[in-house]
This record gives structure tokens, sequence and C-alpha cells, in this order.
């Protein structure tokens, strides 16, 4: 960045001088600058960028916030990370004071770091060119030296230290071992003791915690993202016993955690439950119980204190976080006060029982990291979000809705409004997330609070059937021959924006990342003429062949989540639906951002799609990103596709 800034401060200086040597009578103004195109990227239809855009869109791009990493395992301080650049751990000695630098790793980019529980050293784990192929290295504290652990071509995820920090249960997928991601166990400082635990034969198979003796991991067992089994598995022999029920129906169970004598195990489920609840299962005799009465809300995540006598808990009320307290002694619940409206995440407890430690982050802020200490019920915030020159207040907040759609289902969403000062009814974005479990929690939007602030355009944030947060009705309201509902949802949602005297139905961009870019070729197909533009960020054209191109190891996740299109009939669905199919009908302005590498969505299908579009006669602009996956990691590239973004939603929804 600095090297960039430079430059561009020369080059300035270089025209100035030579403006200075022309003569009166044939001045002329400068030039304006543009943001050069990236040479990693291929770029089609993408006018000239101005220079000037970076400037105004940095305020709402420049804040950050570190994330937590944990606690020092004998003082009380933080430890918090900063995983861009170059990765860094920092720790601070009490609430409020300024970050000091712990480790630094000088490589870039890192999927995540693990430490061990002996503070020795840490493993974290990376990949190329965005091709998600994460190799596992090992980082030691005392000689600075980094070993590689896995090998190329496999994939190396969700690392679990056992309390000895002697060993690693950890996921690894690799195409030559056949479909699916199973279960390693290995000695990080003796690679040879690398061995398989639980084979996959398709589906996704990850460890959770390990028994207070280091003889057992939890596991589940996925077969789509709503769908798995919890096991125990004896990490020395093999043997699995299986705690959860046969499978007849689909359950979720999730984040499983022993309890501190090692006899039963908590976790997440939906078992003969309408939502997500909090339970607790014995391991010998298999006995099921519920500690959470509520059913109106989901539990989203929890921690387990050292000494075994309380759980810290999250409840998901329409995308915000409450936090609980639960005595497992008294069976008795207390809710948290004190801490701001927003989402609570990587609930950590201090070794001490009584701190207990989270990331918080909201529409306004990018991420704090606060702690609650259970006796004095005093809330600590610990590190602050980076902000820059934005400040907080400048940020909107949403307003909760909901709408109703084809059959009756009412469908939650946000909506962010422009501030007053921008007048008559506003162009609208629809955002679509990915997934298709995701839920849009009200978290900091970055560059969308440009167009908020700067260029007056409203945002709004369906989370449409098939969303996780509102129950296990909800969430496979979407499956299998009734996919079509969530476009269906999105058409209703304009019918919404149309009633709304603030709100321009006739200036309304639909944009979607991975299936939410899926769903936004979906309505442009079906509703075109409702739509001024559409936005695809590594989106896909069909379902039956992103499942058919897709990363083997992630197949069968695919099938348990979509269907299986080697089903006749849901495959001839599948064809029916796909915009691959109705690419004609597609008449509005279309911007596709795409990774080459891409290991989830092939870019050969919306490569397809975007050809057939080019036949309508329509604007089509396409940034083909080289040496990424499915997300743009490059600062440079990224940047490049946000100013395009901007540039593209000015010209579709602001000008005439």
């Amino acid at each position: 960045m600095k090297i960039t800034a430079s430059l561009r401060r020369l080059f300035l200086i270089a025209c100035l001088g030579a403006l200075a040597l022309t003569t009166a009578a044939s001045a002329q103004p400068p030039k304006e600058e543009f943001i050069p195109k990236p040479d990693a990227l291929e770029v089609h239809g993408v006018p000239p960028i101005p220079a000037s855009l970076a400037k105004d869109v940095a305020k709402y791009t420049a804040p950050y916030g570190y994330t937590l990493a944990g606690w020092h395992p004998e003082k009380r301080e933080i430890r918090v990370k900063l995983l861009g650049g170059g990765p860094a751990i920092y720790q601070l000695d009490k609430p409020g004071s300024r970050v000091r630098l712990w480790k630094q790793l000088f490589v870039s980019p890192v999927y995540d770091v693990y430490i061990d529980p002996k503070d020795t050293c840490l493993i974290y784990n990376k990949d190329a060119d965005g091709n998600e192929a994460f190799q596992m290295y090992l980082f030691d504290f005392k000689t600075f030296k980094t070993t590689l652990l896995s090998d190329p071509g496999s994939r190396n995820t969700e690392f679990i230290w056992s309390h000895a920090g002697d060993r690693v249960v950890y996921s690894r997928s690799k195409a030559s071992e056949g479909p699916g991601v199973s279960l390693y166990v290995m000695n990080p400082r003796d690679p040879k003791t690398n061995r398989l635990l639980f084979k996959s034969e398709g589906n996704y198979i990850r460890a959770y915690d390990w028994s207070p003796d280091d003889r057992l991991v939890t596991v589940c067992e996925f077969y789509s993202q709503s769908d798995s089994r919890l096991w125990v598995l004896d990490v020395d022999s093999g043997e699995k016993t299986l705690l959860s029920t046969s499978g007849k129906f689909p359950e979720y169970y999730g984040w499983p955690r022993f309890s501190r004598d090692g006899k039963r195990v908590y976790v997440i489920t939906d078992y003969r439950s309408k939502v997500r609840r909090l339970a607790s299962v014995e391991i010998n005799t298999g006995e099921f119980a519920y500690l959470t009465r509520d059913n109106s809300w989901e539990i989203d995540g929890f921690s387990v204190s050292p000494d075994g006598l309380l759980i810290a808990y999250t409840i998901n009320e329409d995308g915000y976080s409450r936090l609980f307290i639960l005595n497992v002694v008294a069976n008795k619940r207390e809710a948290v006060a004190g801490l701001p409206i927003g989402i609570i995440s990587g609930i950590t407890w201090h070794n001490n029982s009584r701190d207990v430690a989270f990331n918080l982050k909201s529409s306004k802020i990018p991420n704090d990291v606060y702690s609650v200490n259970i006796e004095s019920k005093v809330c600590e915030l610990w590190s602050k979000s980076v902000m820059g020159k934005l400040d907080s207040e400048e940020i909107l907040a949403p307003q909760l809705i909901r709408w109703r759609s084809f059959d009756g289902r009412q469908i939650p969403g946000f909506i962010y409004r422009p501030p007053a000062q921008f007048k008559g009814k506003r162009p609208v974005v629809l955002y679509l997330h990915g997934g298709p479990t995701d839920q849009y929690r009200p978290r900091f939007n970055y560059e969308h609070n440009y167009y908020l602030n700067e260029m007056g355009i409203a945002w709004i944030y369906p989370n449409f059937r098939g969303s996780t947060g509102y129950g296990k009705d909800y969430l496979h309201s979407d499956n299998g021959l009734k996919r079509e509902g969530a476009a269906k949802d999105v058409e209703a949602l304009l019918m919404w924006i149309k009633a709304q005297p603030d709100l321009d139905s006739q200036r309304v961009m639909v944009h979607g990342a991975s299936y939410g870019g899926y769903l936004a070729l979906s309505v442009a197909y079906r509703i075109g003429s409702q739509v001024a533009c559409v936005r695809v960020d590594a989106g896909f054209s069909n379902i039956a062949t992103l499942i058919e191109k897709i990363e083997i190891s992630r197949r069968e996740l695919q099938r348990g989540e979509f269907g299986d299109e080697r089903n006749a009939e849901l495959r001839s669905y599948m064809n029916r639906i796909a915009p691959l199919n109705h690419a004609s009908e597609i008449k509005s302005p279309v911007l596709i951002i795409h990774g080459v590498n891409d290991q989830i969505a092939s870019i050969e299908g919306v490569k397809d799609i975007a050809s057939l579009i080019a036949q309508n006669k329509v604007r089509l602009w396409s940034i083909w990103a080289g040496k990424e996956g499915h997300d743009v990691g490059d600062y440079l590239s990224w940047n490049y596709q946000l100013y395009s973004g901007v540039v593209f939603a000015r010209r579709c929804l602001l000008e005439k």
C-alpha cells in the first residue's frame, strides 16, 4: 500500500512539472486519473474508474477490529489477532489498554491460527491463489521455525489441540483419497505420527473438543449444513459411539463439548424441537435432556467454564444476540445486562471460571472484544474497533421488517435507509446472502455504508426461506422441489418495496454472492422487468452442474443440501429452474465477478451464462479474478471490484 501511494505521488509531481513547461495558450485542465486494472484481473465492459473514488470510499473501508484469540493461560490478560496482511497476535494487559505485539507471522494469506494450550507453538493454515488447499504449518515460539506438516493437494482445517498440547485432531481431505472430509490426529512435533481416525464416506467430519483426560473427542458428521450426527470417538482405539438418533429425519447437532467430569456431552441440536436448543447427552446411557426450555429462538453458541459449573450461551433473537449464563448444578439461567446490541461470537472462558470473553459486532462497529465477570456482573471493553476517520454515529442502524410471501409465510429482513438529506424516492440494493443456510445479521457493512451515506441508496437484506436462525421448518422450507420458494420470497419483497413511499421500485439492484448470486440470476430471469440491474459475486447458474463440478470433498454435502442431481426428477427440476437455461430472459444490466480458481462454484458455469447474456444486447460487465478462489483476497483486486461495483450501481441506479 505504501509503495503504491508513493508511486502515485511521484506520478503527480511529474505531471505538475510537465504542465509547468507548457505555454499558457496551450494549457489544458489536468486529465482525470484512473485506477489501474490489476494485472491479475481479466476485465470486460468496465469503464475507467476515477482515482478519486478510492479516496472517497476509503473512509468506509478503513475501519477494522481485532478478533478474540483467547486468554493468557494464567494472567488476566486477553489476546487478539489480525489475520490480514502479515498475521499477528497481540496482548492487552487490561481492558482498554494499547495492544502489544506478541507473535508475528511473516506469511500471507493465513486462514486462521490455533495456539497450543501450553503457549509453546501454534498451528496455522494457508492456501495459494485461492485454491482452498489449506496446508498445515507449525510455528515454534522458541526457535521461530516453521514446519510444513501436511502434504500437497490435501486440505487441512479445524485444528483442536488436546489439553496436554501434545496432539491435534483436524479435518482433512484429498481428492486421491476419495470423497468427503475425514478426521485425523497428529503430534505436530512429529509429523510421522499423523494417522486416520474417522474415514468419511462422502460426508464432512469435524471434531470439536477433547475429554478432560484427552482420551475421547466429540465429533459431528455432517450430511448437509443442517443435518448431522453426533459421535464420541476413542482416539487410541478408534472406537466410535453414536450419541444421536439413526437419522431417519434431518437433525442438526453442532459444537459438542464435554462436561467437566467427561461423562456427558453438551450440544446444540434441534432433535425433536422446532428450534436449536442446548442439550445434554450421557455418554454411557445415551440419556438425552434439554437444558433450555425456550422454543422461541435458536441458540447459536456456547462455552463451558473450566470448573464445569457454568455455561455461557447466546440466543439469536431475530438476528441479534443475547448472552446468558446457565448454572448447570442449580439449573438456573441469568441474562447478562449492560452490553451493546449486536452479534456475539467466540465465547471463551478464562481458567478462573469467573471471566468470560467474546467478540461483539454491530452495524456501527467491525468488532469489539468484551468480557463479563460472572461474580461482579461487570462488563468490560478490552479491544475497541479502529474507526479511522469514520464516526460510528454516522452509521445508521437497520430496521427489522417482514413481508408476506406467495404462500402467506412471513419473511424477515433488515432495511438500512439513507440519511434524511436525500429527498424523494430512493433506489434500493437487495443483498442476497449465500449458504443457502446463512442468515444476514446486522453487522458493519463497510462499503455498503458508502452507498447509503454518499449515494443515498437504501439496502435491504432479506432472510428468505432456507435461512438459519428461524427454526427447523423455515430452514428446510426450500429443500428439494421447493427451491423456487426463495426466489418467490424476493419477488414478494419487490412488491413490498413498491408500497413504500420512500423507496423507488423502478430502481432496484439485486446483488447476491455464492448461492445468493444464483438467486439473483433467478430473480433476474423471472421478473426482469422489475429489476434495474443485477450483480453476481462467485455465483453459479445451475445447481446440477454446481454439484457435479464442485471439489470432490464437498460433493455429498451439497447433495445433502440441494438434493441429488443424479435423481431424474430432481435433475429435471434443477435444469428447469436454472438461470443458465433462461439466460435469454435476462434483460437487465449485469455485473459478474468470479475467481478463476473457485473450488466451490466453478467459473465455467458463470462464464457460460455471461456469454449468453451478452447476446441479449444488455450492459454486461465481467471481472475474472486470476489467482483467486470463492473469495477475492488480493488487496488490489478486491479494491478494483469494490470500485467497479460502486460505478455500476451509480450508472444503473442514479444516472438517467
